[in-house]
């Protein structure tokens, strides 16, 4: 299945001519805003996580559920 994700590459630019590849992340999720503020870079992600519940049909009753979960 696609899950989305976001790739941030945190490249040093000191020597321009050189630039050099610091750090690299992978955030699950999708990117919903970025924001620079003085040097920092604030990421806005929104991730929805695939529960083992979700999977479960809508009438199992609290007893089948947590007996299905914990095994």
């Amino acid at each position: 299945a696609w899950k989305p994700s976001v790739h941030v590459d945190l490249v040093n630019v000191a020597n321009p001519a050189t630039p050099t590849l610091t750090e690299r992340w992978r955030i699950d999720g999708r990117l919903i805003g970025t924001r620079m503020i003085g040097s920092r870079l604030f990421l806005i992600t929104q991730y929805t996580p695939n529960l083992a519940v979700d999977a479960l049909p809508a009438n199992t009753k609290d007893g089948e559920r947590d007996a299905m979960l914990a095994g």
